[in-house]
């Protein structure tokens, strides 16, 4: 099967794969009481997030050709825009997100929102950028790694 998809990809001349990268998340549970936004069918105390490392999010923007972002203290986080949100930077301004990591309750406070999508969309759409030297960067590479294939006219295909 993965032998015809990538001849199947190989022979649309339209849209050639110009990038393909392997990409890790960490999915976990967070508190989300302390922000503006959470997805209906969740309590806001344990919504599923997904976290992608500065690192990682940086490798995809310069793929896409896109602005990449300065690196994040420990303690601070940026938010991937969900798809169809449209809340500002000033309804989140002095919002947080909570979560356990390691035995360790962290809080971290949104530092902006970051517009464009660089992971395939689930549900909640929430996926949160951290910096690389936070604590779950020790178990980071065992975590959810999906390929994206990158394409000069769509954007990314996953």
């Amino acid at each position: 099967m993965d032998n015809q998809v990538k001849e199947l990809l190989a022979s649309d001349q339209n849209h050639p794969v110009t990038a393909q990268l392997d990409i890790s998340t960490l999915k976990i549970k967070a508190d989300l009481t302390k922000f503006y936004y959470y997805s209906s069918g969740f309590t806001a105390n344990t919504v599923p997030i997904k976290l992608l490392s500065i690192c990682a999010y940086n490798e995809i923007a310069k793929t896409l050709h896109r602005e990449e972002q300065n690196p994040l203290s420990d303690q601070e986080t940026l938010l991937i825009r969900p798809m169809y949100a449209i809340f500002s930077g000033n309804d989140i301004s002095n919002d947080s997100i909570s979560f356990m990591l390691h035995q360790v309750q962290l809080e971290l406070p949104i530092k902006q929102i970051v517009e464009g999508r660089v992971v395939p969309l689930g549900f909640p759409d929430l996926c949160f950028i951290v910096s690389d030297g936070n604590e779950f960067s020790s178990s980071y590479c065992q975590t959810n790694t999906f390929r994206v294939l990158f394409t000069f006219n769509f954007g990314c295909r996953a």
